[in-house]
């Protein structure tokens, strides 16, 4: 599920093979690619999908006029 919401969101091929099938038959190494994939767009994996931005962020009042 979240490989999947990885590949949708940064436009990443499906290859070699399904999302299930490389969970399935290789686990660690599914969840190590995500980890560094996120690493490497500037996401803090250990935050989980609570630390990705999702909103934009909040202008302080003190610079609404």
């Amino acid at each position: 599920m979240y490989r999947k919401r990885l590949r949708q969101n940064f436009g990443l091929p499906e290859e070699p093979c399904g999302d299930c099938c490389v969970h399935f038959f290789c686990e660690p190494c599914a969840l190590c690619q995500e980890h560094a994939e996120l690493k490497s767009r500037g996401f803090d994996p250990s935050k989980g999908w609570i630390g990705a931005p999702t909103a934009a962020p909040q202008v302080p009042s003190s610079m609404i006029k």
